[in-house]
């Protein structure tokens, strides 16, 4: 491992091998109410594009009626999206985000709970397909939790992943800079080849992987550069692009910065 860069006076290492980033001294992040409830969330012509992405994806290898967890669900969107179409359940390890999906999705709040992966895996349950979207990057132990995440799998069942890729062109030249770079939020950050071998320690087969930008109104832009920038924008100023008119304008930023994964339990995967 050696030191790629220093942020909020935190040690970001690199694996001079596959290229994966760790923060490295990990530190506790409270996900309170508030951090589900910003402009990413309240945006739904945004969350709902992002949704119908995600969807398509998962129809590629799922057929209609598919028993399906969605892990590290948040505010529920994606489940509320999909729930015609699939047999889903959503679970969260935080409490604030259970409760604002239950909050925003009264008629299915059945289907919401706060759950660990570690707890999920002991339910004893068995799913076709497990999605865990923008998630592996809060997580200080990637490999530890995929393997609960294995365990609520059925055999050639599929783990669908969207995480930050820090090998893309625009995470390189942004560095330290990058919007994805808010630890100790984001913990953990693959790229291309570090993906490739996470998969194979993990005894899983990688049937696809794409790389995308993404859709975000010019609120949540302003947003994300006070997270990486604290104070380069005042908070009246993305107040204004957070209501209103102006957060009705969504734009597509084509970074290409967020890599889609489709990975494959196989048979001998324990």
């Amino acid at each position: 491992m050696r030191l790629l860069f220093r942020i909020k006076q935190l040690d970001m290492i690199q694996c001079s091998r596959c290229g994966f980033v760790q923060m490295a001294e990990i530190a506790a992040y409270d996900y309170k109410e508030e951090y589900f409830d910003n402009n990413k969330y309240r945006d739904n012509k945004c969350q709902s594009r992002e949704n119908e992405r995600r969807k398509r994806i998962v129809q590629k290898f799922c057929p209609k009626g598919s028993k399906i967890i969605d892990i590290g669900c948040a505010s529920g969107e994606f489940v509320s999206h999909v729930k015609d179409e699939f047999d889903i359940f959503g679970c969260d390890f935080s409490s604030n985000a259970i409760k604002m999906a239950k909050k925003k999705h009264p008629r299915i709040k059945n289907r919401f709970r706060t759950v660990s992966a570690k707890e999920l895996s002991a339910d004893g349950e068995y799913y076709d397909a497990v999605c865990m979207w923008d998630v592996i990057e809060h997580i200080d132990e990637p490999k530890e939790a995929m393997h609960h995440a294995l365990s609520t799998l059925k055999r050639n069942g599929y783990i669908f992943m969207s995480t930050p890729d820090i090998g893309a062109f625009f995470a390189k030249i942004t560095g330290s800079k990058w919007p994805f770079m808010t630890p100790p939020e984001h913990l953990s950050f693959f790229n291309k080849k570090s993906m490739q071998y996470f998969a194979k320690c993990m005894n899983l087969k990688m049937v696809k992987r794409m790389n995308r930008g993404k859709w975000a109104n010019f609120g949540f832009i302003l947003y994300k550069m006070n997270r990486v920038m604290p104070g380069i924008v005042p908070e009246r100023v993305i107040h204004i692009f957070q209501t209103g008119f102006w957060s009705k304008i969504n734009i597509y930023v084509p970074t290409h910065d967020i890599q889609y994964v489709v990975l494959r339990k196989m048979e001998k995967t324990k």
